[in-house]
């Protein structure tokens, strides 16, 4: 008998062309050891919820190669649940190729709410097209079961009974009579993640091609359990050209299905949608062993949302061996895409590019130009926030000198800088554990810790020296099952303290008393401390009397580190003669003065020269954070970062 398993196994996904036309990748039963003798062939059973109209009936293009293949024309059938043909065609093997099928038009056919039945009238081994599982969204055809056909009779063999498998050709059909349009959307895919940018938001390319539009509109919905906000329907292209379209959409930071609607004039005329599209957080690792595939045993991130790049530039679950780095066990990424998931409630990306063994020297060249630099183009459609480097127990080995190490890696970074077209943020694990002196190992950290001093643009990565008194290796050096989760684990809180995504105040509402030109409020709040104004990084208000900027932290914090950065281009005196507020209760409508007596609200006063970073400890509660100019004129921010007390960064 025949494994019902293997033929689930062996049915491809499915790929929906469009709301209208079901065209699924392809697989031939032939090889899998059934008996084709006879007029039979597999089918599939679909369910109607309201009436369609039947267009065409076809093959599916199999193996891609653009011809109807086989020596005898196939003959597709449509049957009624109580086994009556309702109509069929033949295919002409010389049939040309339209929308990935061979597909003939038939007088137009209109099925009622109900049961029905499509498969093939004869047998014909050489386009079987493979269904998996049922549709899922709203649309009226739903596949029930697959079917065994035979002429115009219908038999069901018992091993087929309710399996999600469905087998046999395609067909086109409209809602209530209107003729659909193939829609082919080539952008975004399933899945996808592109990386958001300091406004929380990304901009989603959507690309496809759709026959006689005249203009096209998407939308994002949020996948259900997770975080994000809907959109309503934006438009995509109105100057469609030879059935091409293209634009983008603006979506903030979450999980999502895109749908995509194509319009003649005021007529809907094609629809189509993508599933686990997101805007989030991307990551590039590198580095040796334990930044690779060297963990002793394979790992899985704990939700969906946790992705990784393949080398064939698709986004996939970020299960081990991560795909684009070498050996076949496990590594730290989906340990720490899971934290990551958990913490901030958005998607996480990693493309992990460690090669086990590796000395620094070999990525100035080499492996630089052999794994990393291969991944920064290959993200450069989605974005990327920083890159993870994990290496030094090599050179720890190798008793590379101090100088040597931080020199070769500084120019790495730079190479990564210059190929990325951004200045990268860098986080440097400080590893140098390889069971050789300790003299050694401590002149590598060192190094890092030198690398990571001089660039306000680094921080501080992992710290794995101490995992193997801590019994997280299993060879002395790499990394076991509790390793790797630590591991992960320790490289999240690193991105959220490197990143200041522990900062109470990072993307929280905020306001400011007026608005200079482009100096946004929420430009205090979005990560970035350089404090250029004319490139964007601060806030700024109108030369006003007691100007000031204010951040809502949503719930009420026991703070223990307020820092606040000056802008780095002129104008310092921006930040200067000013009070900081903190306070449980809004201070927004409420005069200057009112608020300097109030003995409810800790303050601050900032007295005489600018500095470019202020750094104080209030140990008070609070929710509302306000900065307050005791003068006349501009106020200016680069950014303001609230670190809570260790017990109250729960909520």
């Amino acid at each position: 008998m025949y494994n019902l398993k293997k033929i689930l196994i062996s049915v491809l996904s499915s790929i929906l062309m469009t709301q209208y036309m079901f065209a699924q990748s392809a697989i031939s039963l032939e090889n899998k050891g059934y008996n084709f003798s006879g007029a039979y062939t597999l089918g599939f059973e679909f369910k109607l919820d309201n009436a369609i109209t039947v267009n065409q009936l076809g093959i599916m293009d199999k193996n891609d190669n653009g011809k109807l293949d086989g020596t005898i024309a196939p003959k597709v059938g449509l049957w009624n649940i109580s086994g009556e043909l309702l109509t069929s065609i033949e295919i002409p093997l010389d049939t040309p190729l339209s929308n990935n099928g061979f597909y003939r038009p038939i007088e137009p056919l209109t099925l009622k709410k109900g049961s029905y039945v499509i498969g093939l009238l004869s047998r014909y081994d050489a386009e079987y097209t493979g269904y998996y599982a049922t549709y899922k969204n709203a649309f009226p055809v739903k596949f029930v079961r697959g079917r065994y056909i035979g002429s115009n009779s219908l038999s069901f063999p018992q091993y087929f009974y309710n399996a999600p498998a469905f087998f046999g050709p395609n067909f086109l059909f409209s809602i209530n009579g209107n003729v659909s349009v193939p829609m082919e959307l080539t952008s975004p895919k399933s899945p996808s993640l592109y990386q958001r940018q300091a406004d929380k938001t990304a901009l989603i390319p959507v690309q496809g091609t759709v026959s006689g539009a005249t203009r096209v509109e998407a939308r994002v919905i949020i996948t259900k359990g997770t975080k994000g906000e809907d959109t309503s329907w934006k438009m995509i292209d109105d100057d469609i050209i030879d059935g091409k379209f293209s634009g983008t959409l603006k979506v903030k930071n979450g999980w999502y299905r895109l749908e995509v609607r194509a319009y003649q004039n005021k007529k809907i005329i094609s629809e189509n949608s993508v599933e686990s599209v997101g805007i989030g957080d991307i990551f590039i690792a590198s580095g040796q062993s334990n930044s690779a595939n060297w963990g002793q045993v394979p790992t899985k991130p704990d939700d969906e949302r946790v992705l990784s790049l393949n080398l064939k530039g698709e986004w996939e679950v970020a299960n081990d061996p991560q795909p684009r780095a070498n050996a076949n066990g496990g590594s730290p990424w989906p340990s720490m895409g899971s934290a990551l998931v958990k913490k901030l409630g958005i998607p996480i990306g990693i493309v992990s590019t460690g090669i086990g063994g590796t000395s620094v020297g070999q990525w100035e060249n080499y492996y630089y130009n052999q794994q990393l630099k291969p991944a920064i183009e290959a993200l450069k459609p989605y974005g990327f926030k920083a890159i993870l480097w994990h290496q030094g127990e090599t050179d720890a080995a190798a008793n590379t000198s101090l100088e040597s190490y931080a020199s070769t890696l500084e120019k790495v970074i730079q190479y990564s800088r210059r190929d990325a077209h951004f200045n990268v943020p860098w986080g440097i694990a400080l590893a140098s554990r390889y069971n050789v002196s300790p003299c050694s190992e401590h002149i590598i950290v060192e190094a890092q810790k030198s690398v990571i001093a001089s660039d306000e643009n680094i921080f501080v990565g992992s710290k794995t020296n101490k995992y193997r008194s801590l019994g997280y290796t299993f060879d002395n050096v790499h990394f076991n099952k509790k390793g790797l989760i630590a591991h992960g684990k320790a490289w999240a809180k690193a991105v959220l303290d490197g990143f200041k995504l522990n900062n109470l105040a990072y993307n929280k509402p905020t306001q400011q008393s007026s608005l200079l030109e482009h100096g946004y409020s929420y430009l205090a709040v979005d990560g970035n401390m350089h404090g250029n104004y004319e490139a964007n990084e601060t806030t700024r208000t109108d030369e006003e009397e007691h100007s000031w900027w204010e951040v809502d932290l949503l719930h009420s914090y026991d703070l223990s580190t307020l820092s606040i950065w000056n802008r780095t281009d002129c104008c310092s005196d921006d930040l200067s003669e000013y009070y900081i507020l903190v306070s449980n209760t809004a201070m927004k409508d409420r005069s200057y003065d009112e608020l300097i007596k109030d003995t409810s609200i800790w303050k601050y006063y900032v007295a005489g020269k600018s500095v470019q970073h202020l750094k104080i400890n209030p140990n008070t509660k609070g929710r509302y954070i306000r900065i307050q100019k005791s003068t006349y004129g501009n106020l200016s921010i680069a950014e303001v970062v609230a670190l809570p007390k260790e017990e109250d960064t729960k909520k």
